[in-house]
């Protein structure tokens, strides 16, 4: 295949990155665009680098980035958020835009059942972009394709590390009755189609694409135990849909918590219940794609593939139990009658009302810390400045109330778990 110019959208998302990186190494020159151009120039630092936002760019801004790209793939997507403009009318911007300039080829990476399920957002959005492509290519541009994968598994998936955290727990987990069905294809083997279909080879105008196998999520977590080397335990852990339909309620209202890794919201919950398995309807691309087996034997484990699938839970049992701890602390100590505040400040000489209002900003403190775990982005400040009070509050009491070293209760003792407990989390939020 000649070297071509291409514009992937999403470049740094899952199937985005492994992409980018099968096309480098088949010495094509890539453009990589997305919302984080400083992110995706230090991840591809050989690639042009692009700004672009699929929920705010119009076909007039896609149309001066096009110029000399032989081949655009979107690969952005989402499983929250501005749904409607990121996979909908974002995505029809970008394709009039591909159509105005004359671009041979347009992947749209979709979704197996695209459509299919009017009331999900994420397929119902899909499906409006895939229907505007199709509309686009009336029989004019036949580089044109809309690749619907199913189940994408590989290092870094969201999908792959919710299979793996389930997988490496003392537990094997049955999602359910235990009969969802998925039929997985490997972020590798869908790599290699897409990189094929950049030669313009003919193809029908719409891909499913997934693994010749269609398997239970039991079977699913199963595999990907082997794969991370553990044994298979005679004993589950049946969590029943009743509890994961909370655990999803919970994983929305908490965003900021939960986002990222092992996440199960009520939208991903409602296509795994209703399976994500290959119909007849569509072209299906299974004879070059391997078994799920196969293709994770060709990728063995590491020793670091487990500690996350066992760290990855507790990335929000932490922040959870950190901003917890800080907003009670904070409430009890608003709480603290005044009398017991001048007793506890005694050693700062300060009155009745100036020790009262040290105590309450010192409660507001800890609250507004505590509930600025939730903002994602900004958690590794707050974890440090939580890590800055901690100790200052530590060194304050060793001066004024040396004796709670030696409380039976260890307050000050327990400062030190709470200090260790904010270093992990920062460590793994990097």
């Amino acid at each position: 295949m000649n070297p071509k110019r291409v514009l992937v959208l999403g470049a740094g998302g899952f199937i985005g990155r492994h992409l980018v990186a099968r096309l480098l190494a088949a010495g094509h020159f890539v453009t990589c665009a997305g919302r984080s151009p400083s992110a995706l120039r230090h991840r591809f630092p050989t690639c042009t680098v692009r700004q672009a936002d699929l929920t705010r760019d119009s076909a007039e801004a896609w149309t001066s980035r096009l110029e000399g790209i032989d081949a655009v793939v979107n690969a952005a997507g989402a499983m929250t958020g501005e749904l409607d403009k990121l996979h909908a009318s974002g995505a029809v911007a970008l394709f009039d835009a591909c159509d105005r300039v004359g671009v041979p080829v347009v992947l749209q990476i979709s979704a197996l059942g695209a459509g299919a399920q009017p009331e999900r957002r994420f397929l119902a959005t899909k499906a409006v972009a895939d229907a505007h492509l199709l509309h686009l290519v009336a029989d004019r541009r036949p580089g044109w394709r809309v690749i619907r994968p199913s189940l994408v598994i590989g290092r870094g998936g969201a999908s792959t590390t919710l299979f793996c955290a389930l997988a490496a727990l003392p537990f094997p987990v049955v999602l359910g009755p235990g009969n969802w069905t998925v039929q997985p294809v490997h972020i590798d083997d869908l790599s290699t189609i897409l990189l094929d279909l950049l030669d313009e080879a003919p193809a029908p105008a719409i891909i499913d694409v997934a693994g010749p196998e269609a398997m239970t999520t039991d079977a699913l977590t199963a595999a990907l135990r082997v794969w991370l080397g553990l044994p298979n335990p005679r004993r589950r852990l049946r969590l029943p849909t009743a509890l994961l339909r909370l655990g999803a309620v919970i994983n929305d209202a908490l965003p900021g918590f939960t986002r990222g890794g092992a996440r199960l919201t009520r939208e991903s919950l409602a296509m795994l219940m209703a399976g994500n398995v290959a119909g007849t309807r569509a072209p299906l691309v299974v004879a070059r794609t391997r078994s799920l087996a196969d293709a994770l034997a060709a990728a063995p484990s590491e020793p670091g593939d487990l500690l996350q699938a066992r760290l990855t839970p507790l990335r929000g049992l932490l922040a959870i139990s950190l901003a917890l701890i800080w907003i009670g602390s904070g409430v009890v100590s608003w709480l603290v009658p005044a009398a017991r505040d001048e007793a506890l400040l005694a050693g700062l000489h300060l009155s009745a009302g100036a020790a009262l209002s040290v105590t309450r900003m010192g409660a507001a403190l800890d609250i507004v810390l505590g509930a600025g775990l939730a903002w994602r982005r900004a958690r590794n400040c707050v974890l440090s400045l939580q890590i800055v009070v901690i100790v200052a509050y530590t060194a304050l009491a060793t001066v004024l109330l040396p004796d709670l070293w030696r409380d039976p209760f260890g307050p000050l003792l327990k400062n030190l778990a709470v200090i260790a407990a904010s270093l992990v989390l920062r460590v793994l939020e990097v």
